[in-house]
């Protein structure tokens, strides 16, 4: 469950193909989507921990999978993938419970960055959650 898989969804070849460039010679396994569709299939049968995101999906956006997300067992931490953020954008992915932005494109050290914070945060929230389940679990009536 813990491993180090990175989901991208992007409708965008040249931002995939990016992104495959940063992760070749990384340690993380890139997972890719190109529609947001695709993009809840795999999530709704795997346990990804980080998920980059574009900002406009061919059959959506990063606020829907955001959504989507938030309803799975162990929601993922998602970033904004978007050319040419600002502070607006960057201030609606926090308040609605988005990770962070990544303006692209950007250098494979500012996506490992963004990509090991986040990953780092959904696994302290697995283990938050393992010790809130076990302490529910000591007070089940059998």
């Amino acid at each position: 469950m813990t491993n180090n898989e990175v989901l991208v969804v992007s409708g965008s070849d040249e931002d995939v193909g990016r992104m495959r460039g940063a992760f070749d010679r990384s340690n993380w396994r890139l997972r890719t989507a190109r529609t947001l569709d695709q993009a809840k299939a795999m999530l709704h049968g795997e346990t990804i921990g980080v998920v980059l995101c574009a900002c406009r999906l061919p059959d959506g956006d990063w606020k829907s999978l955001l959504e989507f997300a938030a309803g799975l067992l162990h929601p993922p931490k998602l970033v904004v993938l978007c050319h040419h953020a600002d502070d607006r954008l960057w201030a609606e992915v926090l308040n609605l419970g988005g990770f962070d932005v990544l303006d692209i494109p950007a250098s494979p050290p500012e996506i490992f960055r963004a990509i090991s914070s986040a990953w780092r945060n959904w696994r302290e929230s697995l283990e938050e959650y393992g010790a809130v389940a076990s302490i529910a679990g000591a007070f089940t009536v059998k």
